[in-house]
């Protein structure tokens, strides 16, 4: 750091490792980053939802208006449109995108990105805001894990202490760029 309080670049750097080994790779956290078969994933190392949920959050930030397409319904039909949604096409590649509406999508970071996603999990997104809440552009909101309405387990059976924590997106008819094991699988017994 320098006399006047303001941190060189190396400074920023060092700031912004140690965060992301504190939120995403400390061995003391309830949660685990491993690789699976498609990608990036989250093991439990806890029986306690809660504790799980607290640890494993993240933040996103809404995507302007302007560059979702009018008939937008998957983040994915971005790529037939201008160079805008092109661009929105690439997040989604390389990013984590939440639709909430067919006009609210959000880039999301942290380690809550990266929990892969099942139409048959037992636990969701939540969003840093309630229901009516109009998101603001420019504005990073907080996001978690919950457990889904529909969903009667205990703590113990929504944290799967030892396995990969799945997250239900929304049905996966209708994506184009990826079926979770569960529809795959279903979609193999009836071939």
């Amino acid at each position: 750091m320098r006399n006047d309080g303001t941190r060189t670049s190396k400074g920023s750097f060092l700031a912004i490792l140690k965060q992301l080994h504190r939120t995403h790779l400390h061995p003391s956290l309830p949660f685990a980053i491993i690789s699976t078969p498609h990608s990036l994933g989250i093991r439990s190392r806890t029986s306690q939802f809660g504790r799980l949920a607290n640890a494993l959050t993240g933040h996103a930030r809404l995507v302007p208006v302007k560059l979702i397409p009018q008939s937008i319904s998957s983040p994915h039909d971005c790529k037939y449109y201008g160079p805008e949604q092109k661009l929105l096409s690439t997040f989604r590649e390389y990013v984590s995108v939440i639709k909430l509406s067919s006009r609210e999508l959000f880039i999301v970071w942290g380690p809550l990105a990266l929990v892969n996603h099942s139409c048959n999990s037992q636990i969701g997104f939540e969003a840093g805001f309630g229901e009516g809440y109009v998101p603001k552009v420019g504005k990073t909101y907080s996001w978690g894990l919950r457990k889904l309405d529909r969903i009667d387990a205990t703590s113990r059976e929504l944290a799967r202490k030892g396995k990969e924590i799945l997250a239900f997106y929304g049905n996966c008819e209708g994506e184009t760029d990826f079926i979770c094991d569960y529809c795959r699988t279903k979609m193999d017994a009836i071939s």
